[in-house]
């Protein structure tokens, strides 16, 4: 069985991302 925190680090960290990623096609994908 998975660990919880593990689950909810991995979801912190997917969360980051897909924001970043979302900001940057929001922003017209400007920045590199």
């Amino acid at each position: 069985m998975k660990n919880k925190w593990e689950g909810r680090i991995q979801g912190r960290i997917q969360g980051r991302i897909q924001g970043r990623i979302q900001g940057r096609i929001q922003g017209g994908g400007v920045l590199q």
